[in-house]
């Protein structure tokens, strides 16, 4: 819901607080900054969907990313016409496993996330549905290249190293290749219902015009 500017307007001058803590609970939680200086129809939702193991092993690690993107590219069509309408729509894996945000125009923001939610959860049944292979094979064609052009420039070539060195869950590109190789979509969606059915912790973050209750 919007947030309205109060009758008498916003104090310039006044500083932006902290957000607040809507809820704490084991499975999530959940921050609020409403708008309170600008009152433009605009907002963002923020979630972090933190799964056990994410990056337990390599396999596991490229499943996840795949997962984004696939998600991403069924949800091509919508999220450009979303576009058009002033809303953006981002989601991606992160270490820990994956993150989306929706930013734009506040009174659509709910029905576009819920909608990105909705699509990354449907892979864990869809192993075998028909649009799921086709968005699967063009997303591994894609990975597969980009990882056969990773680090091929000298000055990549030392973070790389030091990375590779540091961290635990960062994996040799030439490993992920040949691993990457043998994925198919039944693994994904396997790998999808095991992530989430072994349970998650959602932070999310809400921000601008929207009404904390």
């Amino acid at each position: 819901p919007l947030s309205p500017p109060p009758a008498g307007g916003a104090d310039p001058s006044s500083k932006p607080s902290p957000p607040s803590l809507l809820e704490s609970t084991q499975s999530g939680c959940v921050f609020c900054l409403p708008d309170s200086r600008f009152f433009a129809p605009k907002g963002v939702v923020a979630l972090e969907i933190g799964t056990p193991g994410a990056s337990a092993s390599i396999e596991r690690r490229l499943l996840g990313e795949l997962a984004a993107k696939v998600c991403a590219e069924l949800l091509n069509e919508e999220s450009y016409s979303a576009s058009l309408g002033g809303l953006g729509l981002e989601i991606f894996a992160t270490p820990r496993g994956w993150a989306l945000q929706v930013d734009g125009f506040s009174h659509k923001m709910a029905q576009l996330g819920v909608r990105a939610c909705e699509t990354l959860a449907s892979l864990a049944t869809r192993g075998d549905d028909a649009e799921v292979g086709e968005a699967f094979s063009r997303v591994l064609q894609q990975y597969e290249l980009g990882l056969s052009n990773a680090c091929f420039k000298v000055g990549d070539r030392a973070p790389y190293e030091r990375r590779r060195v540091l961290e635990a869950s960062f994996f040799h590109y030439d490993d992920m290749l040949r691993a990457v190789r043998g994925l198919t979509p039944q693994q994904l969606a396997g790998f999808v219902a095991d992530t989430l059915g072994g349970g998650a912790y959602i932070s999310t973050y809400l921000g601008g015009n929207v009404d904390a209750a």
